[in-house]
């Protein structure tokens, strides 16, 4: 039973990375990056680690993405004040340009797969998701299954 709702998940994710990516590489995004360049606009200044712990996406992958993100125009980095090892991230007017777009993209997608639900099942599916969520964050965070 919980194979079928992980296939059931990863077919979805699949074919929402499939929708983000006819949407938004047009704007020279990719994969992971809409939602880096979303969080970079959220919190300017951010640290590459505090991106990665908010993405769950592994620091060696949030480097690669942030080094073609600045080389793209969308974000730059500047060395923190305090610690010279920390670069923080920020914003370029292109990140901020194209983030209503990456929100139209990602409302679109959630009203297409949504259209037919009542808002009971909105709510119920959003609360198992979020459940769903926090333990794979819990995961993510300490690398342990209990």
């Amino acid at each position: 039973m919980n194979s079928d709702m992980m296939r059931q998940v990863s077919v979805t994710a699949r074919c929402a990375a499939a929708f983000r990516c006819e949407r938004l590489e047009p704007l020279g995004i990719r994969g992971p990056q809409y939602a880096m360049i979303l969080r970079i606009t959220r919190e300017p200044g951010i640290t590459q680690e505090a991106l990665s712990r908010a993405l769950c996406i592994h620091k060696s992958n949030i480097a690669r993405q942030v080094e073609k993100l600045e080389t793209a125009g969308f974000l730059t980095r500047q060395g923190d004040d305090v610690d010279r090892r920390l670069s923080r991230l920020y914003p370029t007017d292109a990140a901020r340009a194209v983030v209503p777009e990456i929100l139209d993209a990602l409302r679109s997608w959630s009203a297409y797969l949504t259209a037919e639900m009542t808002p009971e099942e909105m709510e119920q599916i959003t609360a198992l998701l979020e459940k769903i969520r926090l333990r794979a964050v819990a995961y993510f965070e300490t690398g342990k299954i209990d």
